[in-house]
């Protein structure tokens, strides 16, 4: 992981809507590019609603996936619900991953809820296309 942020920030309109909040609302915002090696291969975002008074450092980023980080600040996860789409890079993204304007990449968008079905984690991550691997094992449950 390299450049690893923490902020807050009003969240927009869309992360609003998905967090169950009102318009206006601030968030904490943790950002990072995820490497393989030396290369950059992803761009994560992700969005905590600030009145779950969660703190951490960008160096945790380094460490540890968000969920974890989550889960030892005492939020009980309990499902998650997730999209992923083909997009293509735009001159911010193409710089951030080292890649050309138009570049195919895979968008994720990542619903984390608690045991009260309670939003606490929106995260959108993009990444280079030739180095996103996704492996689904479906189990059918007995009648």
């Amino acid at each position: 992981v390299r450049d690893a942020s923490v902020e807050e920030i009003v969240a927009d309109e869309e992360t609003c809507s998905d967090l169950g909040l009102p318009a206006g609302t601030t968030v904490v915002v943790a950002s990072h590019v995820r490497l393989l090696g030396e290369l950059p291969i992803g761009y994560v975002v992700t969005y905590i609603p600030k009145d779950l008074s969660i703190r951490f450092d960008p160096r945790d980023l380094n460490r540890h996936p968000m969920l974890t980080l989550l889960e030892r600040k005492g939020v009980d996860i309990a499902s998650c619900d997730q999209v992923i789409t083909a997009t293509l890079a735009d001159g911010r993204l193409a710089g951030l991953l080292n890649t050309t304007v138009g570049a195919p990449l895979v968008h994720l968008r990542l619903m984390v809820f608690d045991s009260r079905r309670r939003p606490v984690e929106r995260l959108v991550a993009w990444y280079r296309a030739e180095h996103y691997h996704h492996h689904v094992h479906l189990t059918r449950k007995s009648r």
